[in-house]
């Protein structure tokens, strides 16, 4: 699947625009959409302006594996266990990133294997991982603080929606096992007539 094109099934958050707090609207969240495309996270945002790429400005993606807890330096409801991916306006992903992403006018997407993120824990499935996008200008080592200028979602994160074929192949291996559950029934039962 191509980058330049997010996922035809996603949950999509929308963002208020003119509410961040700092730089300029190329990192004013307009959208924020994440989709499962097989065993790969699908991810898309568009910004209220186009993203220059010579900006200092960065996308910040965090996920809740099941291990998140409240940062008191976000909003609440803003809850992760990783940033995993740390994004240069100029599209270049910092060191320990993970995933493949693309900046093109206003829009970042990006595709992310869910092996790449950290294990699911306290009974979440990849399915129930939840995502959060900020965009940040980055502080000046003695001079200045980092801003964090814009949330999606503003007070809270988002989860993925299957993709139509991953639903699919869902509903084939529950009939599967549903199918085997009853066979196994008939032959208990026809193993007690006999």
């Amino acid at each position: 699947a191509s980058l330049a094109a997010p996922a035809a099934h996603a949950t999509t958050f929308q963002d208020t625009l003119g509410d961040q707090l700092g730089g300029g609207a190329a990192f004013d969240i307009d959208t924020f959409s994440v989709a499962i495309d097989g065993s790969d996270f699908v991810l898309s945002a568009s910004m209220a302006d186009t993203i220059n790429p010579l900006s200092t400005e960065r996308f910040v993606f965090g996920v809740d594996t099941g291990a998140a807890t409240q940062n008191p330096n976000f909003p609440t409801g803003v809850v992760f266990n990783t940033v995993f991916a740390n994004l240069g306006a100029n599209g270049t992903l910092c060191a320990g990133g993970v995933g493949t992403f693309q900046i093109s006018g206003n829009t970042v997407t990006g595709r992310v294997a869910a092996s790449s993120l950290p294990a699911a824990t306290n009974g979440f499935t990849p399915v129930d991982f939840r995502f959060s996008l900020w965009t940040q200008l980055p502080g000046v080592a003695g001079v200045s603080a980092t801003v964090n200028e814009d949330f999606a979602p503003n007070n809270g994160t988002i989860r993925a929606i299957p993709e139509p074929a991953t639903w699919a192949m869902m509903l084939l291996g529950f009939g599967g096992a549903g199918a085997a559950l009853r066979g196994a029934r008939r032959r208990r039962q026809a193993a007690a007539l006999a």
